[in-house]
C-alpha cells in the first residue's frame, strides 16, 4: 500500500498514540518474530493506558470526537464521506459506489417530484 492509499488516523487515534509508540510501530518489520509480537503488544498496551486516561479525565479534546446530543438531522451520507476519508481504496471504492447510488435515487427522486408537480 503507498502512502496515498493509507487511511488517515482517527481523532481518538490521535489523541491516543504518540510519537514513540508510531516509532515502535515503524520499527516492526526490524525485529525478530518474537521482538514483533513483545512491541507490538507493548505499543497496543500503551494506547490502551492513554485511552483509559483519556475517558479517566473527561478531557475536553474527547467532544471532537462526538456529535453534539442536539443533533437529529444526522445524514447518511455525510458520514459515509467521513469514514471514506479513513479506509483503504477498496473500501473507498464501495463507499463511492454507495454514494454514486444515494445520489443517483435523490435525482430521480427530484424528477419524480417535479413530474408529480406539472401533472396534478
Amino acid at each position: 500500500m503507498n502512502k496515498d492509499d493509507a487511511p488517515k488516523m482517527t481523532e481518538l487515534d490521535c489523541l491516543v498514540s504518540s510519537e514513540p509508540i508510531q516509532l515502535m510501530k515503524a520499527i516492526l518489520p526490524f525485529l525478530s518474530p518474537q521482538g514483533q509480537q513483545f512491541v507490538s503488544i507493548y505499543a497496543k498496551a500503551m494506547e490502551m493506558r492513554n485511552t483509559i486516561q483519556t475517558f479517566q479525565n473527561q478531557r475536553a479534546d474527547m467532544s471532537m470526537c462526538s456529535l453534539p446530543s442536539s443533533r437529529t438531522d444526522l445524514d447518511p451520507l455525510q458520514m459515509i464521506q467521513e469514514i471514506r476519508d479513513y479506509c483503504g481504496p477498496a473500501a473507498r471504492q464501495k463507499m463511492d459506489q454507495c454514494m454514486d447510488l444515494a445520489a443517483m435515487m435523490e435525482l430521480a427522486n427530484l424528477f419524480q417530484n417535479n413530474d408529480s408537480e406539472k401533472n396534478p
